[in-house]
Order: C-alpha cells, then structure tokens, then sequence
C-alpha cells in the first residue's frame, strides 16, 4: 500500500537539487514578471502560478537521496513556538555537516494554527520542512508510529532521527545519536539515555518508580524514552508491530532488535510549560507495561502461585505445631493464616484472568501503523526549503491500490 499515487525518483542528488532550483526561480520569475499578486482575478494567471508551485512540492517530495541522508521526526502539540525554536537550534548545528536532512513535524491534532513564520523560513541546510497534520489528538506515542510509517513508504534515507519538540532533545546530541549510529560494525538502534534530568522532585520520583515496576513485571531494563536514531533497515520491522501504536521505546524493547545507548544530558525546555504532569506520567507508564502484557501477566501469576505456596506451608506449619507440640500458639495465628489464604486465591484467581485475556488478545484484530496510520492523516504541508511556499496534499481514500484523490 502507498500513500500517494506518485512513486521515489531514482535520479541523482546533485541533479535532483538543481533541478529543484531551476523550478523555484523559474515560479519566482514568473510571478515578478505576470505580477499575480496583484491581478488575482486572472483565473489563466493564478492557474499557472499554482501549477509551478504544485510541481516543486511534488518534484521536492520525490527526492531520492545517498546514504548520508536523515529524515528529523518531531511530534508537536500545540507548542508550535518550541519547534520553531528548536528548528532555529537545528539550522546552526546542522550547518557545518556534509549529510542531508530533512524534516517531518506530526501534527498531533493541535488547537493552535501553524505560524507562518515557521512556513515561510528558509532552512538551509535542511532540505525540506513537511507538517504531516492529523485528524485528532491521538497522544506522543502514536503520532510517532503514524510518522515512522509515512516515512517508511515516502524517504528513501539513512536513517530517522526521533526528537521531541519541546527542546529537551538538544540538536548537538542528535548528532552524537547520528555519529553513534554510523560507528556501528551492525546496524543498531541507538537511544539517549539520560544521565541528567531538569525536572522537579516529584516528577523524578514517579520516573524512578516507575523504572523499578518496569524492571519487575517485565524483567526489562529502561533508561531511555523517544529520543533516539533508527537505521532505515529497521523501519519496515517497526511499522507492523502493534504495540509501536501504543509505546515506541516498549515497542523497541519487544521487537528484540538490536539497540544500544548512549549517556546524554537532557536540555530546558525551550518555551511554555510542560504537558507532561503525574497523571500523563502514570498513563505512560500503563502503556509500557500493557505492551509487555504477556509477560506482566505471566510474572503475576507466578507470584501469586509462589504467595499461595507460601501461604500453605505456613499453615501447615501451625496445624503442625497445633497438633504434634506442646507449643501455645495465640488465638489469632489461625485466623491469620485463613485470611492470608483466601487473599492469595483472589490474587490467583486475578492473576490467571489476566493471564487468559491478554492470550485471548494476541488472535485479536489489531492496529498495524503500516496499514492503519493514513486513516489518520488529514494533510501534508510542505514548507519548501528555501522559503517560498507551501502545498496541501491530502490523502483523501484508501484502497489496496493505494489512496485516491
């Protein structure tokens, strides 16, 4: 399944961006010299001007690029001012390297329209600015398997960097990401693992614990959140999992591709506030754990099986004393003991229901990205690189051929 109707260019690099070029001075141009802006009512005039516009967005759109080529996936919602600064940080960083990169911001459904600024900018170094808009607010987490899976079927590239929007991914620790990727003798996941963080108190509490309840129901180690680099091999693997749906790092952990990580300092947020209080922090959490659900469950029942096995050999062990010594046992040490045996049961009986309905689950329908993502996106906007419009591209129907217009 495609998402356009418009297949990957396989021309060169260095031809693909002259000719790109050509076109964007060849609208502008055409413009000075018709002067459209101010004979708007010529249908013929306007006509043309939107058909060159709309052949540089499709040509942009189709680029094929070497292997140095990085495509930027930043989620954003409502906190449009944050990724317009950090696509300004961005700009500076990337100045100085040899390697193309372009980038796709997710819409997650915000409220708050797109600036302009951020859609008239030029980005120099990078090669082109798209805002993948979807229909409604579906959380961080979806938004970024709804972006892998565009970006799966629509860039040819190296590899995909994932940033969050507010900042707190520096751009100069996106390239050691980049750096540690292309250092491997294999490919590997590379994630940024967090050796400070400029949270409050209370918010690093809740993360440690729950690091310490992620390590014990799913006997999984995890430090790291979104930030992170995956090499374009790996995409098509991550795109038909369900659980990236729900918790990409989660995701990452269950798929056992191979990944490593690497120690990074997390940065201040760029502008605004924070969305992510206690309340979203636990939900996270949940999400992590319901990818693993199998395994919670199964370690669950385990525990309560032992707990029971445990709860028997301490009553036989009063029966015993009760029966076959002379030993005064209190009144309550019975009472105890039945008590914490009915406990046990109900937490069994908890524990396999659980067990039986995440297996039950697994033979369930469930949301693959690969398929079920363009469902989702309402429109994508294409900032041009150097600053001289924008295109809406809607994909409006979905068949097995691909979308229709």
């Amino acid at each position: 399944m495609q998402l356009t109707a418009v297949g990957r260019s396989s021309c060169n690099s260095h031809t693909g961006r002259g000719t790109l070029f050509l076109l964007q001075n060849l609208v502008i141009l055409v413009a000075w010299v018709l002067d459209v802006r101010r004979h708007a009512d010529i249908p013929w005039l306007l006509h043309v001007y939107r058909c060159l516009q709309s052949m540089i967005a499709t040509f942009s759109s189709n680029r094929h690029f070497g292997p140095n080529h990085v495509v930027i996936l930043i989620p954003v919602w409502n906190d449009w001012q944050s990724a317009y600064l950090l696509l300004q940080q961005l700009r500076e960083v990337l100045a100085a390297q040899d390697s193309q990169f372009d980038v796709l911001l997710v819409d997650d459904g915000s409220r708050e329209p797109l600036p302009d600024v951020l859609i008239d900018c030029g980005w120099y170094k990078v090669g082109s600015v798209r805002v993948l808009r979807l229909r409604r607010n579906l959380g961080h987490q979806t938004a970024i398997a709804i972006g892998l899976s565009y970006i799966e079927q629509q860039f040819d590239c190296e590899a995909v960097l994932i940033m969050d929007g507010d900042g707190e991914d520096s751009p100069a620790e996106a390239l050691r990401l980049v750096d540690a990727m292309r250092t491997q003798a294999e490919p590997r996941i590379i994630f940024a693992e967090r050796t400070h963080r400029s949270e409050g108190l209370l918010f690093r509490f809740g993360y440690m614990t729950y690091r310490i309840a992620h390590r014990l129901l799913t006997g999984r180690r995890i430090r790291f959140g979104n930030f992170s680099i995956i090499p374009r091999s790996f995409l098509s693997n991550l795109v038909v999992l369900p659980e990236l749906w729900v918790h990409y790092a989660a995701a990452v952990l269950k798929s056992r591709l191979p990944f490593e990580s690497i120690q990074t300092r997390r940065s201040r947020r760029l502008a605004g506030v924070s969305k992510m209080n206690l309340t979203a922090l636990t939900l996270h959490g949940i999400r992590a754990f319901s990818v693993c659900s199998d395994i919670v469950g199964a370690r669950v029942l385990l525990f309560s099986l032992i707990c029971l096995a445990e709860c028997v050999a301490l009553i036989g062990l009063v029966g015993g004393l009760r029966l076959f010594t002379d030993y005064a046992l209190p009144g309550w040490a019975s009472t105890i003991c039945g008590l914490l045996v009915l406990l046990t049961l109900q937490l069994v009986g908890l524990a396999a229901q659980f067990a039986l309905f995440v297996a039950g689950s697994a033979s369930s329908t469930q949301v693959l990205p690969c398929r079920d993502s363009v469902i989702f996106m309402q429109s994508i906007l294409h900032c041009n690189g150097n600053g001289f419009g924008a295109t809406i591209i809607a994909p409006s129907r979905v068949t097995a051929e691909g979308p229709s217009a």
